[in-house]
């Protein structure tokens, strides 16, 4: 990453006065390791979880997304706001440069986001309607991810008194597998050659052990989710305002490219589904609800509290 830095320097200075043709520093590197060589490859982004597309196709796509936009022709703002974040995604996916790619999509978040009534300045504005949406998303992501790795392991889980394959398992009955105690012991016979596999699957069924530890896990990830929405806010500021070189670019531009997805993809779902829905700013503020309503059910320390995941698992249906 050094040696990637130093030629980039180099080049900059190439391109500004002595050199016009488009000269570029390679992915690949031969690092001399005492008598050997090793082939080094500089990954360019870094890899987010992969998901199923909201439609089959492109076209359907397409006619997906021009029906919501011409749902209310008054709504022009939330028109544009949509089609410029698809817009600054395309433009940050289409550059190498990882400080170009988190201009653009921080762009694309800020202006989707634009439009909430909460307190702040731009940073906080985007970290309180972001992390909330992706605090819904955390559960379904990792049942996602488990039954993709689990099916794999051609594991079943117990219904009943049936046993169905994982991967036909549903995001709620792989949740109610995932707490019950009593089906533990074979997921972990069953990921008895998968040391990584189990340790993380493991860790997320002690969090879905009790609503209270469930609670918790949501909460930590809403955390987590805003300290780094705010570190690539100063990252962007760094770059805007001050010049500066970013450091970990690869990983807040990975982080603010899922981020700029998921929510996408989130509030096209919730468009399609509230046929009522205004604008971006009554979605984040329906997710903010949403999340609070899930967090007071399970949270014992609450005495709202009843102690139900049934809004819990209305979202994962």
């Amino acid at each position: 990453m050094d040696a990637y830095r130093q030629i980039g320097q180099i080049l900059d200075l190439m391109r500004f006065e002595y050199d016009t043709p488009q000269i570029q520093a390679g992915t690949r590197f031969l690092l001399h390791d005492e008598e050997d060589f090793r082939l080094l490859h500089l990954p360019q982004l870094i890899p987010n979880p992969e998901a199923e597309p909201p439609t089959r196709s492109l076209q359907e796509f397409v006619d997906h997304l021009t029906a919501l936009a011409a749902r209310d022709p008054s709504q022009t703002e939330t028109r544009d706001r949509i089609f410029s974040a698809f817009r600054l995604y395309r433009l940050g996916t289409g550059t190498s440069m990882f400080d170009n790619k988190l201009v653009n999509w921080w762009t694309g978040v800020e202006y989707l986001t634009s439009g909430t009534k909460t307190s702040g300045g731009i940073g906080d504005k985007v970290k309180n309607a972001l992390a909330p949406t992706l605090a819904l998303t955390y559960l379904p992501k990792h049942l996602t991810t488990f039954r993709a790795a689990l099916a794999g392991l051609n594991l079943a889980v117990t219904s009943g008194t049936e046993l169905v394959p994982v991967k036909d398992c549903s995001h709620a009955l792989l949740y109610a597998a995932f707490k019950d105690p009593a089906q533990r012991q074979t997921l972990e016979a069953g990921c008895a050659h998968e040391p990584y596999l189990w340790k993380h699957l493991s860790a997320f069924m002690d969090g879905l052990g009790s609503p209270g530890k469930t609670a918790a896990m949501l909460r930590a990830h809403d955390r987590r989710v805003r300290w780094q929405i705010e570190r690539i806010y100063r990252a962007r500021c760094d770059i805007v305002h001050a010049a500066r070189q970013v450091v970990m670019a690869s990983l807040l531009c990975a982080n603010l490219e899922y981020y700029l997805r998921t929510t996408l993809k989130s509030m096209l779902k919730v468009f399609a589904g509230v046929p009522t829905l205004t604008g971006p700013a009554e979605f984040f503020e329906r997710q903010r609800h949403r999340l609070a309503q899930i967090l007071l059910e399970l949270d014992p320390a609450d005495r709202r509290s009843t102690g139900s995941d049934a809004s819990l698992l209305a979202l994962l249906d």
